[in-house]
Formats: structure tokens, C-alpha cells, sequence
């Protein structure tokens, strides 16, 4: 892997903030200027259905974790976006361990298959909740960003994971570098919705916050197997995307 490369985490261990949305629009802006390839680590498969329509038969990210295919091998192209990349997941995720059952450091799967990656930008889906596979993902990136909705459950699941990402920087991957926050389903008419931007402000004054209104386009844009932007161009929802890329997302 090289040192300028950007792996990015997009982790929250609170399920339904918009984790999955917000790294399939991160990767769909970057992948306008550079290779881009999505990583999908949850074993919902939410991503890969969404940019794939199913998941293929071939290998996919439990092949690539386990040694059994390499990089190039699990990729595959989406459908009219040659340069967008999935690495797809599948159910069986959720037996990761055992499948490393041989690997003496199971948490540096993700970080030594990425040893190909070049200059293309890698974006990870992360599962939610905390266990292996976020910590192989946030072990692996060179930077993490943090879904979340504006309500108290969602700012204290936050807080916990930003913790969880900081034990990993401090035992595993001590180059890890918070990124931004991605402000999900934001209504400014309501005040949890300020209060919580202007928290997250206040704590972190030198990163992104970005703000992602509330839309339609959001829920219909998977079952089209449409980036957003291709779905739904003009939504605020994806103009906000496009915004939280270029706040968010390095320069190569």
C-alpha cells in the first residue's frame, strides 16, 4: 500500500445513520476525478446490491480477507461507471473470524490485501455495531469519517464510536486521521438538529461538518441501482454529497 493513498472508513457503530448512503456518495463523487474502489465490508450486502443489483457469484471481500483472491480478482466494475470499483460483500461475513482462523493478526487482514490498491481511492462500507470487521476497516484506512443523524441516541453512539476509533489509532494504525462528519436526514427547522452541528462544531472546529437534507431521492435511488447523482442530479441531497467529497474526501 502506498504512503498517498486514501482508505477512508466510513463507520458508525449505530445502525440507520446513513452509513451505507453516505460512502456510496462519497465514492460516486470521487470517482468523477480518480479510480475509486468501494469496499464493502457489511455482510447486509446493502452497497453491493445497490451498485451491483445482486451479488455475483465470483469472489468478493471475504475471498480478498482470507488470501484466496487478490485485489484485481474481487472487483467489479458498475454498470456505467468505469471508474467506480465495488469489492462486494456476502452473508458469510459474519463468519470472518473463522475463515481467519490460520491468520495470526486477523485485524491486519483488510490492511495487507489493500497492497495493490495504487492511486485509486478507497472507500470502506463498514457494518455497524463494533467487532472484527470495523476494526479490520478502521485498521486498514488512512482516514475515517462518521455518519450520523442529528437526535441524542445517534450523538451518544458518536461519541462511542469515536472512542472505539481512537483505541485503534492509538494500538493499531497510528497514522488513522478523523476526517469529518456527515450530518444525515437534516432538518435545520429543528433545534436537535442546530444543537447537534453546532456541538460537533464547537468539539471538532477544524473539521467538516456537513449537512445532508432530508430526501426522497435517497430511499428510491437504491432500488434503481443508480448513484445519486445519475438518479436524482439537482436533489439537495446530492448536491450536499458532491460537497461532503470535496470537504472530505483528500486530494490524491
Amino acid at each position: 500500500m502506498k504512503s498517498s493513498s486514501v482508505i477512508m472508513a466510513v463507520w458508525n457503530e449505530k445502525g440507520g445513520c446513513g452509513k451505507t448512503t453516505t460512502a456510496i456518495g462519497l465514492a460516486g463523487v470521487a470517482a468523477k476525478d480518480r479510480p475509486v474502489i468501494l469496499v464493502d465490508l457489511d455482510p447486509q450486502t446493502n452497497a453491493t446490491e445497490w451498485l451491483l443489483g445482486e451479488v455475483p457469484d465470483g469472489p468478493g471481500t471475504l475471498d480478498l480477507l482470507a488470501g484466496r483472491a487478490t485485489l484485481s480478482e474481487c472487483t467489479y466494475v458498475v454498470p456505467g461507471r468505469p471508474g467506480l470499483r465495488v469489492v462486494p460483500a456476502t452473508p458469510r461475513l459474519v463468519r470472518v473470524i473463522a475463515e481467519l482462523e490460520d491468520n495470526p493478526m486477523p485485524q491486519l487482514a483488510l490492511r495487507n490485501a489493500l497492497g495493490e490498491v495504487g492511486d485509486a481511492v478507497v472507500i470502506i462500507d463498514c457494518p455497524p455495531a463494533y467487532g472484527e470487521l470495523p476494526v479490520m476497516a478502521l485498521a486498514a484506512a488512512t482516514h475515517h469519517v462518521l455518519p450520523l443523524k442529528p437526535a441524542a441516541m445517534d450523538l451518544q453512539a458518536a461519541r462511542h464510536s469515536l472512542t472505539r476509533a481512537e483505541a485503534v489509532r492509538a494500538q493499531i494504525n497510528p497514522d488513522l486521521v478523523l476526517a469529518g462528519f456527515v450530518l444525515t436526514l437534516f432538518d435545520a427547522r429543528t433545534s436537535v438538529a442546530m444543537a447537534t452541528e453546532e456541538l460537533l462544531g464547537r468539539t471538532y472546529p477544524n473539521l467538516p461538518v456537513v449537512r445532508i437534507p432530508a430526501a426522497v431521492v435517497v430511499g428510491m435511488a437504491p432500488g434503481a441501482h443508480q448513484l445519486l447523482e445519475d438518479y436524482a442530479p439537482l436533489s439537495p441531497a446530492t448536491l450536499a454529497y458532491a460537497m461532503a467529497a470535496a470537504q472530505i474526501v483528500p486530494a490524491a
